[in-house]
């Protein structure tokens, strides 16, 4: 099963998630499997065609009283091209990781503020 993500394919084991992503000039299509679906609780994407040699993506929602809660990003990933991805590329894919997960935390507090 592949989804868009749009019509909303639900959290569930097996579901592939397509997303087309953009690194420079170049656009790539990243194909993820969702797996360890528990609703509310965690889920994880693992990379099955994209811009990385690995990736794998649990997403980990912990309650924090009776209204509110922590959202976790855990990921493990592998750049492109061996030691060379690593060498040349590893402090550029941190950043861009880092400036994505902070963004994406920042809408998500937001998004919650407004309901």
């Amino acid at each position: 099963m592949l989804d868009d993500g749009a019509e909303g394919g639900g959290l569930r084991d097996g579901v592939e998630v397509a997303l087309r992503v953009r690194i420079g000039p170049v656009r790539l299509l990243w194909v993820s499997k969702l797996s360890e679906c528990r609703p509310g609780k965690s889920f994880r994407d693992t990379q099955i065609r994209g811009p990385f040699a690995a990736w794998s993506h649990l997403h980990l929602m912990e309650p924090d009283g009776a209204t509110d809660c922590w959202l976790e990003d855990r990921v493990d990933y592998a750049p492109p091209f061996g030691f060379l991805g690593r060498w040349f590329g590893g402090w550029f894919v941190r950043r861009k990781l880092n400036r994505l997960f902070d963004y994406r935390h920042r809408v998500t507090v937001e998004a919650f503020q407004r309901a």
